[in-house]
């Protein structure tokens, strides 16, 4: 059970800031397409869309996924303190803190990057019907 190995970031999440990691940094770069994304597309169809829609693309993709990178960002600070702790506690490698906020760290970044990967073919798919909905115009 202490296979460590699997770890693909190994302690870089959970001794330094999140962005030197790539499994945080990963997210981040698909959460910054997205609402460069979501941009183009206001700015693209701004002659279709009423402001209804431009309101609700800017609140559920900019304003959501800005709370749920600032939310992850507060569970990883969460997470290196407790793993600072832990390492004045028992300090090998392997043990079942290491392992489980290793564990957790992953979890979250795969959950962030599925929430943004799942964020960003929604906008590919709205803006080709805003784009058929042009040519029908």
């Amino acid at each position: 059970m202490s296979d460590t190995g699997r770890f693909v970031d190994g302690r870089v999440l959970l001794t330094g800031p999140p962005l030197k990691s790539w499994v945080f940094a990963t997210p981040s770069v698909a959460y910054l397409a997205s609402i460069l994304l979501t941009a183009y597309i206001i700015v693209r169809h701004w002659h279709v869309l009423s402001l209804n829609l431009v309101s609700c693309l800017a609140i559920f993709v900019g304003v959501h996924s800005f709370y749920q990178w600032i939310r992850v960002r507060r569970y990883y600070r969460r997470m290196r303190e407790l793993y600072e702790t832990a390492v004045y506690e028992q300090p090998r490698d392997g043990s079942s803190m290491d392992i489980a906020l290793r564990t957790a760290a992953g979890a979250i970044s795969d959950i962030l990057f599925y929430h943004f990967g799942m964020v960003l073919v929604c906008l590919f798919v709205i803006d080709g019907l805003l784009f058929r909905l042009d040519g029908l115009k």
